[in-house]
């Protein structure tokens, strides 16, 4: 081997900036005729496994810096001269092994920049569209013989047994292959140059002559015109098969680094999504989010022409966060239990930013942000749920932008490990993950978090903006009642939803003791839970209502592993916390179990425990009997409010077939009347529902509503309701979404902003509950071109139309599966679909407004 020609052509390739001077290098190097292109992994048919595992390319980059964090950890565990698979000596998590080789995250927190320019590096150079980027590490390199054997290879066990370190499967440093490159190279495609030197504080037993050597190779993509496919090689010398190598005579300098040992990747050409500065706004944000608690500091330098900062140390986002403390709420973060199923109680943390109108500084970098829950193993993210899943599956409308929550599962248990992550971007679509993603949204919903989602909406809008004018509002119920889709919406006809009885206690203020001074459990115990439904456990602490959230003598709660039973914080109002108890997956009745529950405020050495058993009863269908004993109304009087539906609800004890069997059905006789229409009665595990609508437009008394149950089996019942006619409670749509106007004075205090080109939004697509219409958008400014003697009556018009054409849209776009790419494969662009859906909305708006004019 000519080991000066060899250097001279790794040098030529550490100079590429581009695969077009890769090619050149190659074209004119004299070592052309020593070099035999190889099979990656020593497969020609390897395409699949290259790029069958990411799907995007910068979660494939992530492999790479995975790959160096992991050589940095195996290159302190071989200099300490431990077998890092040596279960007695060898660290047996990542964060043991940064704790052994390196202090722990506090030494390297102190340090971070330095630690990072010489151990981990990432820089991007090159074009501005496809950047070149190179990671260099200080980790354990590679003899120049081992390199095929390692980087080069597949699915070998290389990193089997060792529990600290991210690799697996030997396969991720191979997948960002299928994103270098010229894009439209066809025949011959440079994709990336690999640079290896094991460190001589590395005592191998084994060593080549050359083990000090430098070692390179690069790797390209060739299209096989005999076999009709891609394959992908790297270069090797011809006779001995053997990668090119040259002594260690002086540093290789690059750019200001002076590179001696570990590993240099660099990948030509990438595809790398984040547009721009690579330090600012760009594949810095990706990777600490990626990397949110970064078991090493990693520094990235972007070497193009690009304005602005050109340095970054990246120790992750929840790092980031935690220096952050001035835009976080009081009392946060906050590390709180939570049970996710199969894979077990686990530690969330949880940080909620203050609303922007509490801070001076610009939160845009943070709402904007789509990435909101992070489940981390190892400090490396495995799934992401976003703020679109906060807002509409947790009903945390407002406070979405606002709440990040990383889930540590970093010590889960193999077989579940299996089940959870694929390629390392998101779960698998399996009962484990849905059921821990659902546990988590019960979390999410307690009443902590409802109340700081009411907090922050009221902050976003300075006031109560909900629309009052009482005619328009009357004539929007006509309207909408009018229409089938949306009295199924609306579920029009709805009893009003029963309130809480509030005693004196409740209602006058709470003021409790700083500090707990019990722990007492309300309530029986044993605690009985049915199957498919949950019980309520609630502890007396007499603690005033900060005693979780201040950030002194801050409070905790905790419980003890159950295997059958699963718990979740509920709620904590006026000293009494409240879990939320259910029966674990695949348990059936009977079942019974103690769980332990904790109260601690560990700066002051309280610790409170009380035990609770749980009963799991089977749940037992409804059977009701052949004929009724009974029929009992569940309210002695039934008030209808003027121009409303109510229910009258009536218990029973008879089959729910009984009106519609074949052999002596029951007959339910209403009386006909001008005052009040009926709607047809249901019968369903015992009660019996009718709706009732009061026809006139004034309030006056009525008479009973009367009607008889009867059947040939000779049992009668008559039925004699008190009815009431009241006003309707300054709000004659009960059931309709809340109108919230917002002007220019307020767009900024919403996430995100508004502008004048925004009409209108739908806060959330799990339920329409409101629906915010700018004021102050484009279409209201046209209505200043209108005489102003009906300029009123024009801006109650637009409000009314955008209001119902939002309804529309909302029945239209609520079930669009946006993640899919497109419906059920029947739209080759989403666009379609969208467009097919919102045309179908415009055109009942239409129909509609045709009706009106006609009439």
């Amino acid at each position: 081997m000519n080991y000066k020609q060899s250097k001279t052509l790794l040098l030529g390739l550490l100079a590429c900036k581009t695969s077009d001077e890769v090619e050149q290098v190659l074209a004119h190097d004299p070592l052309a005729t020593q070099w035999e292109w190889l099979p990656y992994g020593g497969r020609t048919n390897n395409v699949g496994i290259v790029e069958g595992q990411m799907h995007e390319p910068d979660n494939a980059l992530m492999e790479k810096i995975t790959n160096s964090i992991d050589a940095i950890l195996m290159r302190r565990c071989y200099e300490e001269g431990i077998d890092p698979r040596d279960k007695t000596k060898a660290p047996q998590s990542m964060t043991e092994a940064i704790e052994k080789f390196f202090g722990g995250k506090e030494k390297l927190r102190e340090k971070r920049s330095e630690f990072g320019k010489e151990w981990l590096r990432l820089t991007a150079e090159g074009k501005k569209d496809r950047p070149t980027i190179t990671i260099i590490d200080k980790g354990e390199g590679q003899q120049p013989n081992m390199i095929k054997k390692t980087i080069l290879s597949l699915s070998e066990n290389n990193k089997e047994n060792i529990p600290f370190v991210y690799g697996t499967y030997n396969q991720g440093g191979s997948s960002p292959l299928g994103y270098a490159g010229k894009p439209a190279s066809y025949d011959y495609n440079y994709l990336q140059l690999i640079l290896c030197r094991r460190p001589d504080t590395i005592k191998d037993r084994e060593r080549a002559s050359n083990y000090n050597h430098y070692g390179f190779s690069l790797v390209r993509k060739r299209f096989d015109h005999g076999a009709r496919k891609f394959t992908y090689e790297y270069f090797a010398e011809k006779d001995t098969k053997e990668i090119f190598s040259f002594p260690q005579d002086e540093p290789i300098k690059i750019d200001d680094y002076v590179f001696t040992e570990g590993c240099l990747v660099k990948l030509f050409d990438y595809q790398l999504p984040q547009r721009g500065n690579i330090v600012f706004r760009g594949l810095n944000e990706f990777i600490e989010k990626k990397l949110p608690d970064a078991p090493l500091p990693i520094y990235m330098k972007e070497l193009r022409d690009y304005g602005g900062g050109i340095e970054y140390t990246i120790f992750g986002l929840r790092e980031k966060l935690l220096r952050k403390k001035t835009i976080l709420r009081d009392g946060y973060p906050q590390r709180l239990p939570v049970d996710l199923g199969e894979i077990g109680k686990r530690e969330i943390e949880v940080f909620v930013l203050k609303h922007k109108v509490q801070v001076e500084e610009n939160l845009s970098s943070y709402l904007e942000q789509q990435e909101k829950i992070f489940f981390i193993k190892d400090g490396l993210v495995l799934h992401t749920e976003n703020v679109s899943w906060l807002r509409n599956e947790c009903d945390l409308v407002d406070l979405s932008p606002y709440l990040f929550a990383f889930v540590d599962i970093s010590n889960i248990n193999p077989p579940i490990a299996q089940m959870l992550h694929s390629g390392r971007e998101k779960f698998k679509n399996n009962e484990t993950t849905k059921l821990a993603l659902e546990r988590l949204k019960m979390f999410l919903g307690n009443e902590t978090f409802k109340e700081i989602d009411k907090e922050y909406a009221r902050l976003a809008f300075s006031s109560e903006n909900s629309f009052k004018d009482e005619v328009l509002r009357k004539q929007l119920m006509k309207d909408i009642e009018k229409q089938p889709e949306l009295r199924e919406l609306f579920d029009l006809g709805n009893d009003l939803p029963t309130k809480e009885e509030k005693g004196p206690e409740d209602t006058a203020p709470y003021e409790g003791t700083y500090l707990p001074e019990k722990f007492e459990l309300l309530g029986p115990d044993p605690r009985e839970v049915c199957e498919g439904s949950f019980g309520k456990v609630t502890f007396e602490t007499g603690a005033d209502e900060r005693l979780f959230e201040r950030i002194d003598d801050r409070g905790e709660y905790d419980w003890e592993n159950a295997e059958k039973f699963q718990v979740t914080f509920s709620s904590y109002k006026r000293g009494k916390i409240t879990f939320r108890i259910d029966s674990a997956t695949r348990v059936t009745a009977p079942e019974e179990e103690a769980v332990l529950f904790h109260l601690r405020v560990p700066s002051k050495g309280i610790a409170f425990s009380r035990a609770v058993t749980f009963s799991l009863k089977e749940k037992v269908p409804y059977v009701g009997s052949k004929f009724p004993s009974f029929f009992t109304p569940e309210k002695e009087i039934i008030e209808i409010p003027l121009g409303e539906t109510r229910k009258m609800n009536l218990a029973t004890d008879v089959e729910n077939e009984y009106f519609d069997r074949e052999k002596s059905p029951g007959r339910i006789e209403l009386e006909v009347r001008k005052d009040l229409e009926f709607s047809k009665p249901k019968l369903k595990d015992g009660i019996l529902t009718i709706k009732a609508r009061f026809l006139e437009d004034q309030i006056r008394e009525v008479d009973p509503i009367k009607f008889k149950v009867s059947d040939e089996a000779g049992h009668t019942f008559e039925i004699n309701i008190p009815a009431k006619i009241v006003p309707p409670e300054g709000d004659p749509s009960l059931n309709l979404p809340k109108i919230l106007t917002v002007e220019r004075g307020e767009w900024n205090n919403d996430t995100p902003a508004w502008d004048e080109n925004c009409v209108s939004r739908i806060p959330s697509w799990r339920e329409l509950k409101s629906i915010k219409i700018n004021l102050d958008s484009r279409p209201f400014d046209e209505l200043k071109k209108i005489a102003v003697a009906d300029r009123e009556a024009a801006r109650d018009l637009l409000i009314k139309q955008v209001y119902i054409n939002s309804i529309w849209m909302f029945l239209e776009f609520r079930n669009l599966d946006v993640t899919a790419g497109s419906g059920e494969n029947k739209y080759p662009d989403q666009k379609d679909e969208i467009f097919e859906r919102g045309m179908r909305a415009a055109s009942k708006i239409i129909i509609q407004n045709i009706k009106k004019f006609l009439r």
